[in-house]
């Protein structure tokens, strides 16, 4: 359970950090910027883009450089970037399994090969992926958040289940992983 929010909604609140970083203390807080307001909205599209210009809005003239140059950074080297990338890989690796896939299954043996190295290649890749988020990112967010952002983060994602993905596909999921992983 605590996985799964935090994979929902360390993005949303490290965009929310970021973006606030510089004025909240002296602004304080109000819905916008809550999990589920336009600010949270925002960051998370700019962090998706590599682009901080819809969070700029939000911050006063003042404090623009310092938000550029901390999203600049969080964008070329930080934890955020290196899972973005690894995202991005792992759309790659996906389509390089489904290209091989229609030959495949018609019989072609070298296609199968090719589907077989291209699944051992998307399973290494999310395995190492998932450790970085168990036992770096998840980390960091534990050090950085307290225990009341991390209940609202279970909630949003709660919600977010609920409300987009419908009752019980999560568990459905979890089920289907279990079984292939016992075949």
């Amino acid at each position: 359970m605590r996985a799964r929010a935090w994979v929902a909604g360390f993005v949303g609140i490290m965009g929310c950090l970021l973006a606030f970083s510089l004025g909240a203390p002296r602004w304080g807080w109000a819905h916008c910027d809550t999990m589920d307001g336009p600010v949270v909205k925002e960051a998370v599209l700019a962090l998706k883009a590599g682009d901080v210009t819809p969070v700029l809005k939000w911050v006063r003239a003042e404090d623009e450089a310092a938000v550029k140059a901390a999203f600049q950074q969080t964008m070329e080297g930080g934890p955020i970037a290196v899972m973005l990338q690894e995202h991005e890989r792992g759309r790659q690796r996906v389509k390089a399994m489904a290209a091989p896939l229609p030959q495949a299954r018609a019989g072609d043996r070298q296609a199968q090969e090719a589907l077989a190295v291209n699944l051992c290649a998307y399973i290494e890749h999310l395995q190492a992926h998932i450790d970085k988020e168990n036992n770096v990112l998840f980390s960091m967010a534990d050090q950085l958040l307290t225990a009341q952002e991390q209940q609202s983060l279970v909630q949003a994602f709660e919600k977010h289940e609920a409300e987009e993905m419908g009752e019980g596909v999560h568990e459905k999921y979890h089920q289907l992983a279990h079984e292939l992983a016992s075949t």
